[in-house]
């Protein structure tokens, strides 16, 4: 069966898919951990690799994968941000460059269209958000009157394992979620990876907006776990307005965090025997809580 791990990889989102012929990854965001992780399982290499959106914290490690010698990349989907003005974007163009002429197959759009071409053995993918439609706006662009951000095109992927299914919902926010419900899509998941870290999602951005976002979110996609990919040290997520809408939503869904939230202690522990064994970031800083979390798709 289908692995799934959602590594702590502190401020950022990545995933690994793997059953031991084939390995899809979801994100890499600059954190070490998901390259050491994939050293550590002896991962020659990436089937797949899907980068939601062009923000650092889920594409800041794209470069070093492509660069390493020891891991190739069959394939890499992510979709274009021509608003994108930064030296590391700039890297990761190069990079797909380099990393094509070497024989990487580089797929310039992550939407509706592209999902099932992911799928394998136990393992279905499918991309719910963008649109193909969307994703022609691209970043930039005007979807229903509003403007579409990196966040707003942030890919919403589904993974389908022997029948149950964990929601990665990268850093999407009310518009995306409005698209979708406009178009009939089934968002429901045993497991939702809450967008955004649990950060400001709405903009303008309110407690009460904010609320009513997860509110709406989880309830659309009904989990029995809602999991926060956040980094202790920055931004304070998740938000309290985040939890209580999942709560308001989904009373008696479980809630974890990838590392400690500052909302639930003032303090970091020490003791560290509840983890699953993988790598985790918050290791080396004391800040775990459930650390990378390795899913049974019924969680």
């Amino acid at each position: 069966m289908t692995d799934i791990l959602v590594l702590d990889v502190g401020h950022g989102n990545s995933a690994l898919l793997t059953n031991g012929h084939t390995t899809v990854v979801i994100d890499a965001p600059s954190d070490v951990t998901l390259l050491r992780t994939l050293r550590r399982r002896e991962v020659q290499a990436i089937d797949h690799l899907v980068v939601s959106h062009a923000d650092e914290d889920h594409a800041g490690g794209v470069v070093p994968i492509l660069l390493a010698r020891d891991i190739s990349v069959r394939h890499v989907h992510l979709n274009p941000d021509p608003t994108r003005q930064t030296r590391g974007w700039e890297r990761l163009v190069a990079a797909l460059e380099v990393a094509e002429q070497a024989g990487t197959e580089i797929h310039p759009e992550v939407s509706t269209n592209s999902g099932p071409r992911l799928s394998f053995d136990d393992c279905r993918i499918d991309v719910l958000f963008p649109s193909a439609a969307t994703a022609v706006r691209g970043v930039g662009g005007r979807l229903g009157g509003a403007r579409l951000s990196a966040n707003s095109m942030s890919a919403v992927v589904r993974v389908e394992v022997a029948g149950n299914s964990v929601l990665f919902a990268g850093d999407a926010d009310r518009i995306a979620l409005e698209s979708m419900r406009s178009r009939g899509v089934m968002l429901d998941a045993e497991v939702l990876i809450y967008p955004h870290h649990g950060g400001r999602a709405v903009m303008p951005s309110s407690p009460m907006a904010e609320q009513l976002f997860a509110r709406d979110l989880t309830a659309a996609v009904g989990p029995r776990t809602v999991a926060f990919s956040h980094g202790r040290a920055r931004h304070a997520n998740p938000k309290p307005d985040a939890v209580k809408g999942v709560r308001t939503a989904r009373p008696d869904a479980r809630i974890v965090c990838t590392q400690l939230s500052s909302h639930c202690a003032s303090v970091v522990g020490s003791s560290f025997g509840h983890l699953t064994g993988d790598l985790s970031s918050g290791e080396r800083h004391l800040t775990c809580c459930a650390g990378t979390l390795r899913l049974s798709a019924d969680a």
